[in-house]
């Protein structure tokens, strides 16, 4: 089961760690196409003014300035930017190559800069501008405005990618709990049911082997096989029949019905159980009940919980049909000991025995079906007895 577990988990690490790679790919992307678009259109701006090109149609491009730097002058005239772009190219002097464009990045201001002397203009083509003999020239455009809003915004797009990326990995710790959760119910499952199974299968092989050794007596070992065998049958019909509600698999057959005629049926069924046990079962449906509904489940919604209800009577079981603003409410209660708090908030689980009762799934299938109709099963102690609430819409859900 671990490794089942493990199984299952790892394509939910496997999701989480593509869409984390995908998040910060997508915002390095972004970042990295505008920072290189504002890039070319500096560019576009050099080849427009420094070398009479056209202006490309429909770019807005940055503003190209321009100024000399003489040996030995002094900067003070310059503004802030222009000192740092001489600076930044006297630091780097020896790797940078005369005529070529360069980008200043420098506590907050960015500009893309080129350095001419009288050879490279002379190379490059320049149009329009002197460089000192003994000097520099230096044309730059300032794009600090456009690249802090590229960093702006791409911090908007990583918040909110963080933020899907959190969204994504609670969902995903939801559905890994979810997974937890349902393995341990699978596996409770199989156990309980292995063991309500292994119940009436020892009971028989015992029996048939008291039989055929002469110990117990062939009629009453046949009748205890005989029950037993019911007892089994009854217990593998009702684990097929949770299994197909829980692949989905039941379609209800929607049909119109008195659901009167249906609860008589269910109370006659439970007639053999109640007379062998001396409960006696008194009916109140004096009114119509007309519904839109699968006759063969809400029957076994009524007589599971009827079954249940002679289980734990003391004498009586008392059964009220009646319609109600949107639907009809069925309640079936019982004179036997009222039902604890424990009990009550377990009683629908699968496989739940309570401190009187016996292991099963009927009332688990019978709140099942009652879901499939658009309705609930419900459990409250009223008047010192337990009652069993059922609700059924009029229409299909």
């Amino acid at each position: 089961m671990a490794a089942f577990q493990g199984d299952r988990r790892a394509p939910l690490w496997f999701l989480t760690g593509l869409a984390a790679l995908l998040c910060a790919a997508m915002v390095i992307g972004f970042y990295e196409l505008q920072a290189d678009a504002i890039g070319d259109r500096a560019e576009a701006a050099f080849d427009q003014v420094l070398y009479g090109e056209a202006e490309p149609q429909g770019e807005a491009l940055p503003v190209v300035s321009t100024f000399q730097v003489a040996e030995d002058a002094s900067l003070e005239t310059l503004s802030g930017l222009e000192r740092a772009l001489v600076d930044d190219y006297e630091e780097y002097s020896v790797q940078m190559r005369k005529g070529e464009i360069y980008l200043l990045d420098s506590r907050g201001d960015y500009a893309y800069f080129i350095v001419f002397d009288a050879a490279a203009a002379q190379q490059k083509g320049l149009i329009g501008y002197e460089v000192p003999p003994d000097g520099l020239l230096i044309a730059y455009a300032d794009v600090s405005f456009p690249i802090e809003v590229v960093r702006l915004t791409t911090l908007v797009i990583a918040g909110f990618a963080l933020f899907g990326l959190i969204v994504f990995v609670v969902a995903q710790r939801r559905v890994a709990r979810n997974f937890d959760e349902d393995d341990a119910a699978m596996k409770s499952f199989f156990a309980n049911a292995s063991h309500e199974l292994k119940t009436p299968l020892m009971a028989i092989r015992g029996y048939a082997e008291g039989v055929k050794t002469g110990v117990v007596d062939v009629e009453e070992g046949c009748d205890v096989i005989d029950r037993e065998t019911e007892r089994m049958a009854s217990l593998v019909e009702s684990i097929m029949a949770l299994a197909r509600v829980d692949a989905d698999a039941v379609e209800p057959r929607m049909a119109r019905y008195d659901v009167r005629d249906v609860l008589y049926e269910a109370v006659e069924a439970a007639a053999p159980a109640a007379s062998a046990k001396g409960v006696e079962v008194g009916l109140d449906a004096p009114d119509p009940a007309v519904l839109t509904c699968d006759e063969d489940l809400v029957f076994s919604v009524f007589a599971n919980v009827l079954s249940n209800a002679v289980r734990h009577a003391d004498g009586e079981v008392t059964v009220s049909l009646h319609r109600d603003g949107s639907g009809v409410v069925c309640e079936i209660a019982n004179d036997g000991e009222p039902i604890s708090k424990e009990d009550a908030a377990h009683v629908f689980d699968r496989f739940y025995k309570g401190r009187h009762g016996s292991t099963g799934i009927g009332m688990t299938l019978a709140q099942e079906y009652a879901h499939l109709h658009g309705g609930s099963l419900t459990v409250r102690v009223a008047n010192g007895k337990t009652v069993f609430r059922i609700r059924l819409p009029r229409g299909a859900r």
